[in-house]
């Protein structure tokens, strides 16, 4: 046993060796180029358009599978579960405490009775602009912290969602600014119990 250790110690030490005196070979080297000041600033511009593209189809990945909502318009959105698909709307929004808190309808288009449901919700403010005295990796920079301060939360609910109604909930989103609000989204909806007549 001991003999096969050193052996292949002594193998792993000719392999290190080896590899040491390639790496210090000569090897010929392609002439490299460097970028001009407006080159490097189109591919920045490039690549800032880019992220922005990817944040704003995230959630357009996949229709009704997650949806947007605006407190500040009226109307509804539609949402898909594994079980059915339903309504949601925003019909009021108030301060409270370090957040705010709103009030929901969930429509129940079908002729099924749910008992109990949940939702994940997320939140966070819209995408930050250059700004003119802004270097682009000023604004790239910002533009990091912005995708990473988002927030999230699962809310349960054991609330009956009655067939082809509107039903009210409520919800607290906290920390949450004015300028939160904007970009809330519910990134899915599912569903615990569903209820349906027995035959006779």
């Amino acid at each position: 046993m001991t003999k096969r250790l050193l052996l292949g110690f002594s193998f792993l030490l000719g392999l290190t060796f080896v590899n040491a005196c390639n790496s210090k070979k000569e090897t010929p080297s392609t002439p490299v180029v460097p970028a001009s000041h407006d080159e490097v600033e189109t591919l920045r511009t490039e690549i800032r358009n880019l992220r922005q593209q990817v944040f704003q189809l995230k959630g357009k990945v996949s229709r009704y599978e997650s949806i947007s909502l605006d407190p500040t318009e009226k109307g509804y959105s539609r949402i898909n579960t594994s079980s059915g698909f339903f309504l949601i709307a925003v019909r009021d929004t108030k301060p409270y405490l370090d957040g705010y808190r709103l009030s929901l309808a969930v429509g129940n288009p079908s002729t099924v009775r749910y008992d109990g449901f949940k939702l994940a919700v997320s939140w966070q403010a819209p995408i930050p602009k250059q700004k003119d005295e802004e270097s682009s990796e000023q604004y790239s920079k910002r533009l990091d912290e912005w995708s990473q301060g988002g927030h999230e939360k699962e809310f349960t609910f054991t609330e009956t969602l009655r067939p082809s109604s509107w039903n009210r909930i409520s919800i607290v989103i906290s920390p949450a600014t004015a300028e939160d609000l904007k970009q809330l989204t519910i990134d899915s909806m599912e569903t615990d119990r569903v209820i349906l007549a027995e035959e006779r």
